[in-house]
């Protein structure tokens, strides 16, 4: 149940993937499985919804966009 949770977050935000590096260090396999299971499940279901197209504009256009919102962040 925590690693299909933390998927499902990690789905909405990209943040709570690092969970999985937690499971995985912390010998918790059953939810480091259920965690990569329910991303390849998110991810087809979201392929089969809005197509690959929406993949690419991620991307390709999203991903390189955040970098100008990093660079005003402090860095602490």
């Amino acid at each position: 149940a925590a690693g299909v949770a933390v998927r499902a977050a990690a789905a909405i935000t990209l943040s709570p993937g690092l969970l999985l590096v937690y499971f995985v260090a912390t010998g918790r396999w059953r939810a480091a499985a259920a965690a990569l299971a329910s991303a390849l499940l998110l991810n087809v279901a979201a392929l089969a919804l809005f197509g690959p197209g929406a993949f690419e504009t991620y991307v390709r256009a999203v991903m390189p966009s955040l970098n100008a919102i990093r660079a005003s962040w402090p860095n602490v």
